[in-house]
C-alpha cells in the first residue's frame, strides 16, 4: 500500500531510479545476478544503474529495519530519498570523526604511559 503524495513532488523521478527500485531487479540485485551481458567493463549508464540498485537496496533495507527517519513507502518519493540520503551521510561523516577524534584521545593516553616506563640509557 502505497501513500499518496500531499504535494507535487520538486524531484522528479528518473525512469532509471524507477527500474531500479522495481521489486524485479532488487530482487535479482539481492541474489547478485547482474541484469546485464557483460560482467566487467561496463558503461557508464551501466555504472549508475548498479549505483542506483545499491542506493535503493540501502534505502529498502534501512525502511525494513526500522532505522530512523525511514517509514514505509518513503522509497516513492524521491524528495524523501534524497532528503535521506543527505541526512545519512551527514550522519556517517559525524560518528567517524567522532571515532577518530576517540583514537586519537586512546593514542595520546597510550603514549603518557609508555613515557612513564621509558628508560634512556647513558
Amino acid at each position: 500500500m502505497s501513500k499518496k503524495l500531499d504535494y507535487a513532488p520538486i524531484i522528479k523521478e528518473t525512469p532509471l531510479e524507477k527500474l531500479a527500485r522495481s521489486y524485479e531487479m532488487q530482487t535479482l540485485y539481492n541474489h547478485k545476478i547482474l541484469p546485464f551481458r557483460n560482467k566487467e567493463r561496463f558503461s557508464y549508464i551501466q555504472l549508475l544503474f548498479l549505483n542506483l540498485l545499491e542506493r535503493y537496496h540501502q534505502l529498502l533495507t534501512d525502511i525494513a529495519l526500522g532505522e530512523e527517519n525511514t517509514e514505509e513507502g518513503m522509497e516513492e518519493d524521491p524528495l524523501r530519498v534524497e532528503g535521506y540520503f543527505l541526512w545519512r551521510n551527514k550522519k556517517i561523516k559525524e560518528q567517524g570523526k567522532k571515532l577518530r577524534e576517540e583514537e586519537t584521545n586512546l593514542k595520546d593516553k597510550n603514549n603518557k604511559d609508555i613515557d612513564l616506563y621509558k628508560i634512556t640509557f647513558e
